[in-house]
């Protein structure tokens, strides 16, 4: 795979020094530094977000090519890697890196090691929240979770199932299905974010829904909202403090113009198709870098604020609105019909698959961590 940068150096240089965290369940020192009792567990974590697992690249007609000088999303293999770890408990999955939220191995009604029995698909809103309150496994606090966690969750690199199978065996996979998450945006009340289990994308669906919906709970501490650091040089940026990734302060303008405006003034039309994207992004040269790249869906679903009430949903003190934004585009491609591309549609923090060549989306290059 191409890369242009040395992910284990990116990874070494991002360490934290050398975390302690207690290690409460033992198969979650599995390939990780642990002591005789399993007691601690002595953890240098990269930072950034976890690759998404996508590693292979796709030509204008769908079909598989060579990765070198595309820009999609196979084409870098990123320091984070996508990494699960089993827990003691068999019904349940640790994610080691990022969080170390522990996952329910199986949506609500199945259960087990290979998660046999049927789902119950007409989960409601209501009864999500009470499901995930009444689990009772290990010494953690159950609930349903977030859009942002979800995403953490979310595995492109498979073409039936947008989660780890090994991990998730028998997950519910029908093109029209889904897991509730907690997330109702603020400027859309009425809705809450579904993850789609079969393509992972989140889908802003009403809250009286109950057709096609399932549940599966996570435990552990909630994500919190990035950490912005803004530059004011002449060619700004923005520093997740979170994640090492640093963004363009402004989208692209038309032909791949950087704006380099503090106000985003550009303004970026949301006219270009995912090849123009990759292409403006990967031949950037932008506050002395030439590194930048389109960034892949969960390293762009990072700069979603489902707190604010306006349009776009992105922290505006960090990040100087653009109104005419709807879809930004990402690297990740559908592998499950390679026309299409992965986006995020500002105006309400859900995502989908785009047809790759429509010119329907504005592009907020990145590089790093």
């Amino acid at each position: 795979m191409q890369t242009r940068h040395n992910p284990r150096a990116r990874a070494l240089l991002g360490l934290l020094l050398l975390a302690l965290a207690s290690c409460n369940y033992a198969a979650r020192c599995e390939g990780v530094l642990c002591n005789p009792l399993n007691a601690v567990i002595f953890l240098a974590r990269p930072i950034g977000l976890p690759d998404t697992g996508q590693t292979q690249c796709y030509d204008a007609a769908g079909t598989v090519t060579a990765c070198a000088g595309t820009g999609q999303d196979g084409a870098y293999a990123l320091p984070v890697p996508y990494v699960l770890y089993n827990t003691v408990n068999d019904g349940n999955v640790g994610q080691l890196l990022g969080l170390d939220l522990l996952w329910q191995r199986c949506s609500y009604g199945k259960s087990g090691g290979a998660c046999t029995g049927t789902a119950v698909s007409t989960v409601t809103r209501t009864q999500a929240f009470s499901i995930c309150t009444g689990v009772a496994v290990g010494d953690r606090a159950w609930r349903v979770p977030s859009a942002r966690e979800f995403h953490l969750l979310t595995y492109y690199g498979d073409s039936s199932v947008a989660l780890a199978q090994n991990f998730f065996p028998n997950s519910p996979s029908g093109t029209n299905v889904y897991h509730w998450t907690s997330t109702a945006p603020v400027a859309t009340p009425a809705n809450t974010l579904l993850m789609s289990a079969r393509y992972g994308f989140l889908a802003s669906q009403s809250n009286a829904l109950a057709a096609d919906t399932h549940v599966r709970c996570v435990a552990g501490p909630e994500q919190a909202l990035p950490t912005y650091a803004r530059s004011n040089e002449t060619e700004p940026v923005v520093t997740d403090l979170s994640t090492g990734l640093t963004w363009m302060l402004c989208a692209l303008k038309a032909g791949g113009v950087a704006d380099t405006t503090a106000s985003c003034t550009g303004p970026a039309p949301a006219n270009l198709t995912q090849a123009n994207g990759l292409a403006f992004c990967e031949s950037l040269t932008y506050a002395g870098a030439s590194d930048w790249r389109l960034p892949n869906i969960r390293e762009l679903y990072s700069l979603m604020d489902l707190t604010v009430t306006t349009n776009p949903s992105i922290n505006s003190s960090a990040f100087p609105p653009n109104p005419s934004a709807t879809v930004y585009w990402s690297s990740t491609i559908d592998i499950s019909a390679p026309l299409n591309a992965y986006g995020v549609d500002v105006s309400d923090g859900s995502t989908g698959q785009y047809v790759r060549a429509a010119t329907i989306g504005d592009a907020r290059c990145v590089r790093g961590p």
